[in-house]
């Protein structure tokens, strides 16, 4: 009886077994894409490269802005409590300085008037007094669909990277953006900068 109901059980499972490496293998596809899909939710530094000049001038008058912040933790908790603030803070900055080009690349902290390295730098001071963490406020270039070079300020949050923009209104994941982002700073050291 019980060599019958091992072959019965075996000629059962028989064709069961067959979809396993079918069924295997979308799984294994299946976590390979939600692997791909969390890391472009995250930018990825690639190589160190020159700070833009702005910001060798702010760090040269400045330079507690660009001191190692060797406190403070890399990642910010994606709560509803942090995106609300996030939220606060891009609606004020973007609403408080009214936008105008800036040829000389003078990078200010609440200017009354000002382009978009001002704006990413406004939220990030502003963020930082409401007690955010340096390290995961990073400033970023990028180009916008026409080609034009714009900054922006990433925010590394436990659910990927968002991105304060003085363009729009919402707060996008980076995978959202109509922009490329070309280079970011360091979390630990502001004045150092990475390709992307």
């Amino acid at each position: 009886m019980n060599r019958l109901f091992r072959s019965l059980a075996f000629m059962i499972a028989l064709p069961l077994m067959a979809p396993v490496p079918a069924l295997s293998a979308s799984l294994m596809i299946a976590r390979d894409a939600v692997r791909a899909a969390a890391q472009a939710a995250f930018v990825v530094e690639r190589q160190p490269t020159l700070a833009p000049m702005g910001q060798v001038q702010l760090c040269m008058n400045r330079p507690t802005m660009c001191l190692e912040d060797a406190v403070g933790s890399p990642i910010v908790a994606a709560n509803a409590v942090t995106l609300r603030l996030l939220q606060v803070v891009n609606d004020d900055v973007n609403g408080a300085i009214v936008s105008r080009r800036d040829e000389a690349d003078d990078w200010s902290v609440a200017p009354p008037a000002g382009d978009c390295e001002d704006y990413a730098l406004t939220k990030r001071v502003k963020l930082i007094a409401m007690g955010f963490p340096a390290a995961a406020l990073r400033l970023a270039v990028a180009l916008t669909p026409t080609g034009e070079t714009h900054a922006v300020l990433v925010v590394r949050t436990s659910d990927g990277d968002l991105v304060l923009d003085n363009r729009v209104a919402d707060i996008l994941p980076v995978p959202a953006l109509d922009l490329t982002l070309v280079a970011i700073q360091s979390g630990r050291r502001p004045d150092r900068w990475f390709t992307l």
